[in-house]
């Protein structure tokens, strides 16, 4: 087993996350710690040969377990900082310089290990003469004679007239400031232990020039536990986790070396290397509780119309998806695909098409920016294999254009995958629908209401003991629906009496359908309407969506969204 230990000497964390510019990254990603290393391996003007040895082995192994305790992001300011670089005082002049300059430096850089001298000096020539023309040309800008006028580059550079970029600067606070990345099944010896020590002493930050950390390795033979603390939380890779960690590539080492003699560090657009593996919280298997749908494939579309259906809209905008994907899904269509089996209802959970509206954010508009495609966990291979078929079929129907057409109304709406989750909308997002920042939930709200599976008397009776009856009749269905939706984690059970529930007549979040916009829901081969009823609940354990509730649980009706503890709340 090897562990590298980093300890936040400032108790922060400072450092962007890789998809969002404006939020921390937590925990630490592996492929950043490995970074780190390189950067102080090469601190030395020539790196010892058994360090260098050490860090390629290390990029070769699986990926890493990291441990790291919980803690808050601090609130994210916008500052507005001066821009110091004289180049700055006039782009227009400088810039081909700098291509002249920089375009020297990569071939110097680029040169094989096979270039005769006169190559070697004819490259090392032309990078002096450029970077002696860039020279002679920032000081001529920047030079002062006197006065100040508007058209003299060097007010430019004066406290006053200095132009100002906004920055941010998202930082973590960890409850216990030491993280390890741990490889529980690496055998090594002193002699590694000590190459990775001497490297890991000279690491001295993680992510931003202010987060300064102590680097130490530990190496013990033998499998490793996890930590018995409650304030650590150990992640792992798991392809069904809901995490995207950064781990480093076999032969990390070497792709930083070519990336960095493509941008010399000072290029912008860098982009570490690096892969992307899910991972997931270790100790949620015994603890956390799950859905029907936790496991199951969800494929997201984006809608690119500039008019977007309301939340209230959800069934409709679903049975257009529906009827769009079915008329590419062959003949005859699957049964996990139209939710009946001959002429019978399909007892079984099969696909639910998922309009996902913006809600539970104060600037919630409650537009329906997409829809996902969510399979059952229990979904067979054959399953998947027809809806991935029929999407293939509907996206390939028009050629010119990589998107899918369906008709809403009166409106003819475009939609296009969602390939990168990374960089898509949060609301398109599974996670968005599955946990909070947190991690998996306790209390849930419905954004869409629910449609009650069984018979019940108005709500709103005018008379007070048929109300006090529907009111229990409303609730026992819905915790009904709640306990046909959760599964319990192992050794745990789930009964009606743990469910704390409070029926809502309005939305409970912000965006959310409220019920009197959304259309009377009627379940095919059934002529009584559903009745319609917003909810919020808690459960005794935490829970990892999506979940979705209620007789319109395939057609956008009944979906929840995670909601974070009180003492959270900002």
């Amino acid at each position: 087993m090897l562990a590298l230990h980093v300890e936040m000497l400032t108790d922060r964390y400072a450092a962007s996350a890789y998809n969002d510019r404006s939020s921390p990254e937590w925990p630490p990603h592996p492929a950043r710690v490995y970074s780190a290393l390189v950067d102080a391996l090469y601190s030395e003007d020539d790196p010892p040969e058994d360090e260098c040895a050490a860090l390629d082995a290390l990029a070769a192994w699986d990926e890493p377990t990291v441990v790291a305790s919980d803690g808050f992001a601090r609130r994210v300011m916008t500052f507005f900082v001066p821009v110091n670089d004289v180049a700055t005082t006039d782009r227009a002049s400088l810039t081909s310089r700098e291509e002249k300059y920089r375009h020297a430096l990569r071939a110097l850089r680029s040169l094989p290990t096979t270039a005769t001298p006169k190559e070697q000096k004819s490259a090392t020539g032309a990078v002096d003469k450029a970077r002696k023309s860039l020279r002679a040309e920032a000081e001529k800008r920047a030079h002062f004679d006197g006065k100040y006028p508007k058209e003299n580059p060097a007010a430019a550079v004066m406290p006053w007239s200095r132009t100002k970029q906004p920055r941010t600067f998202p930082a973590f606070l960890p409850h216990d400031s030491t993280v390890s990345v741990v490889w529980p099944e690496a055998d090594v010896d002193d002699a590694f232990l000590g190459a990775m020590n001497r490297i890991a002493s000279r690491v001295v930050r993680l992510g931003h020039s202010s987060s300064f950390v102590a680097v130490r390795a530990t190496g013990v033979a033998g499998t490793w536990a996890a930590p018995d603390d409650e304030q650590r939380v150990v992640w792992k890779p798991d392809p069904r986790g809901d995490e995207v960690l950064r781990v480093p590539l076999p032969g990390q080492r070497r792709a930083l070396d070519a990336a960095f003699a493509r941008h010399g560090g000072d290029l912008p657009g860098r982009v570490m290397p690096a892969r992307h593996v899910w991972y997931r919280q270790a100790t949620e298997a015994d603890q956390v509780g799950s859905t029907v749908r936790t496991g199951g494939r969800w494929i997201a579309y984006h809608l690119l119309s500039k008019e977007l259906p309301p939340a209230s809209a959800a069934v409709a905008v679903a049975g257009a998806v529906r009827d769009a994907l079915l008329e590419h899904a062959g003949s005859p269509p699957a049964s996990v695909l139209t939710g009946r089996d001959g002429d019978a209802v399909l007892q079984a959970p099969h696909l639910a098409i998922l309009p996902l509206p913006f809600v539970g954010h104060r600037h919630a508009d409650g537009a329906i920016h997409g829809f996902a495609l969510s399979l059952p966990s229990d979904a067979s291979q054959a399953d998947d294999h027809a809806l991935l078929a029929a999407l293939g079929r509907w996206e390939a129907a028009n050629d010119d254009d990589p998107v899918i057409e369906l008709v809403y109304g009166d409106l003819r709406l475009t939609a296009e995958r969602v390939v990168d989750t990374a960089t898509s909308l949060k609301t398109l997002r599974r996670a968005r629908w599955a946990k909070t920042r947190r991690g998996p939930a306790r209390s849930w709200a419905t954004a869409t209401p629910i449609a009650l599976d069984g018979e019940c008397a108005p709500l709103n009776h005018p008379k007070a003991s048929v109300r006090r009856k529907a009111h229990r009749t409303a609730a026992k269905l819905v915790r009904k629906a709640i306990l046909y939706a959760v599964r319990p984690p192992k050794g745990r059970s789930l009964t009606a009496e743990h469910i704390d529930l409070t029926l809502v007549f309005d939305t409970p979040v912000p965006g959310g359908a409220h019920l009197g916009d959304v259309p009377t829901y009627r379940r095919p081969g059934h002529p009584r309407p559903r009745r319609l009823v917003h909810a919020l609940f808690e459960l005794p354990f935490p829970v990892r969506g999506p979940m979705i509730l209620g007789s319109g649980r395939h057609f956008g009706l009944g979906l929840c969204v995670p909601l974070r503890p009180l003492e959270d709340a900002p």
